[in-house]
């Protein structure tokens, strides 16, 4: 099976999608029709006095989603190092590694392992 490359037909059609919103954009500047969002921000953008506050703070809040997504809550987790686990050599270098966070916090000038030296521990495999 071949992979990656040119394929016949694949992909969008040249100038498609371009002549589409061109279609719509000079719908909407002929007056033809307006977008929603368009129509909710300039209720929520009149100050002539003849809209109420509270139709304006409806269209905000109709309007919001569109331009400010929420945020999605996340689910961390953080798997705790078992330190049963790690041999006399990898745990003389974690506690030198951590005394040298201690004693050089990060952002400080000379911080860390390096500076002494050292390094931290490498990944197992």
């Amino acid at each position: 099976m071949a992979r990656g490359g040119k394929r016949l037909g694949a992909g969008r059609k040249k100038k498609q999608s371009a002549k589409t919103n061109l279609e719509l954009r000079k719908q909407i500047a002929m007056g033809k029709g307006i977008l929603p969002l368009e129509y909710l921000l300039n209720i929520m953008r009149r100050t002539d006095g003849k809209t109420t506050p509270e139709r304006r703070f409806a269209a905000a809040v109709a309007a919001a989603p569109y331009l400010h997504p929420k945020l999605q809550a996340i689910q961390h987790s953080v798997n705790p190092l078992d330190l049963r686990l790690l041999n006399d050599e990898q745990l003389d270098l974690l506690r030198r590694f951590t005394k040298s966070l201690a004693d050089h916090p990060p952002g400080s000038s000379g911080s860390g392992m390096a500076a002494q030296g050292g390094s931290p521990p490498a990944p197992d495999k």
